[in-house]
């Protein structure tokens, strides 16, 4: 008799202690250095526990990880989807070079064929790419037009909510410009990167009328993430908006973000003991791909699973 009593009370503490993950908070990862180089694929897990039978969904897809947090009791609403997108994109254009930025209006690629010669007035979309993987130059004026379609996206009376899940390294052929800046003449990396650390702003747009171009007012740096793991997804950074000066008030307007300055645990794959660049500060590098899947939560959208508006 007392052999199960001991049994038991074990059983309760070891179910009281937990794992390590359980000191890590919904939707945030662990930021130990600890970790496993040179895996890629593998299909993580589509839903972490939160408490009680809640689950918050990371699988990065709208449909599973979005609800209608805000439909009325009959369950109907006006809401639309959680917004999700893929983005690869590749690292910093050389020492002292220009950080990669992606921004939902999708910022013009300033590099030199596009700033100069036959190219000068173009810019290229990172989404859109030609037969061979390369990336097809349109004239400026286009990206007044993806401006047009980022307002529709993120207009927005309150809060604006961006989560990043991580996804395994890219490694596209030298001839592939898949990552769209990517440098094919350097040399790509031997080890994938397992953790990604971004750094966030937020800006002002505010249409102008007069020129009928989306103009930039003012910006403010929101936070830079914790590392997040391949497969996993961070926690939720909030995009808190700008409020217009008074002359600009009565014109369209909308906060916008970036994402730039990306990071990784390259050193601690290649087997740097005591690697000062671990956890993820390591500047992803222009001959490698970083990708990410970002999913998007305002005011007229679903929210995520399992997390709640505050």
């Amino acid at each position: 008799m007392k052999t199960i009593k001991y049994l038991f009370l074990i059983f309760i503490l070891a179910s009281c202690t937990g794992g390590t993950g359980s000191s890590v908070n919904p939707g945030q990862t662990s930021t130990g250095e600890s970790s496993t180089g040179g895996q890629l694929g593998g299909a993580p897990p589509s839903t972490r526990p939160v408490g009680g039978n809640d689950q918050v969904s990371c699988t990065g897809e709208a449909d599973m990880d979005g609800y209608c947090d805000l439909c009325n009791e009959n369950g109907t609403g006006t809401f639309n989807s959680l917004r999700s997108q893929t983005v690869t994109l590749s690292g910093i254009a050389g020492q002292g070079g220009n950080d990669v930025m992606y921004r939902p209006g999708v910022h013009p690629l300033k590099i030199h064929e596009i700033e100069t010669g036959q190219n000068q007035g173009k810019y290229a979309d990172p989404q859109d790419l030609d037969s061979n993987g390369n990336p097809i130059l349109k004239r400026l004026d286009f990206y007044n037009d993806s401006m047009e379609k980022a307002y529709q996206s993120l207009k927005n009376d309150g809060t604006t909510y961006v989560r990043i899940k991580v996804m395994p390294q890219v490694f596209p052929a030298d001839d592939n410009h898949h990552c769209y800046d990517r440098n094919v003449d350097a040399h790509k990396s031997e080890f994938p990167y397992t953790k990604l650390r971004f750094r966030i702003h937020r800006y002002l747009m505010v249409f102008n009328p007069e020129s009928e171009l989306w103009e930039q007012k003012k910006s403010q740096f929101v936070e830079t993430t914790d590392p997040i793991e391949v497969g996993d997804c961070g926690s939720l950074v909030k995009i808190f908006q700008f409020s217009p000066d008074e002359e600009d008030r009565e014109k369209r307007h909308f906060t916008m973000f970036s994402i730039d300055d990306v990071r990784s645990d390259l050193r601690c794959q290649q087997g740097g003991e005591g690697e000062h660049y671990c956890p993820a500060e390591f500047n992803v590098k222009r001959s490698d791909c970083w990708s990410i899947i970002l999913q998007v939560a305002t005011d007229s959208t679903h929210f995520f699973k399992g997390l709640s508006r505050n």
